[in-house]
């Protein structure tokens, strides 16, 4: 889980956070969050919190994080098993991004970068 990735946080028709673009050309990754990390949506803004409930990306901007990919197809074998453990909601599907802080904003939005 050494790489990084610069992308844009969106979020699909089943409600599931996705980064825009995957270099397979296909549905972009899943971000898997650190444990404490949540999706609050307030007066129709959308953005993630940390463990402490700060902001740190907002659906729509780019962000910045390390991390690593994990997929169905090409994987050693445990991908659902994976998939339970970090907790991948069953209705988002595809290759997820398993993710390593921090996570920074890099533009487009008022978050601030974390630290």
């Amino acid at each position: 889980m050494m790489a990084a990735i610069e992308t844009r946080l969106l979020l699909d028709g089943k409600g599931c956070l996705r980064f825009d673009n995957h270099p397979g050309g296909y549905e972009g990754y899943l971000p898997v969050w650190p444990p404490g990390y949540s999706l609050r949506i307030e007066g129709g803004e959308k953005r993630v919190l940390d463990h402490q409930g700060r902001p740190v990306a907002r659906v729509g901007d780019r962000v910045y994080t390390g991390g690593g990919e994990w997929a169905k197809e090409g994987s050693m074998g445990g991908y659902e098993e994976r998939r339970r453990e970090l907790g991948v909601p069953k209705k988002c599907t595809g290759t997820f991004w398993v993710i390593t802080p921090p996570v920074n904003d890099v533009g487009d939005g008022g978050v601030q970068r974390s630290s």
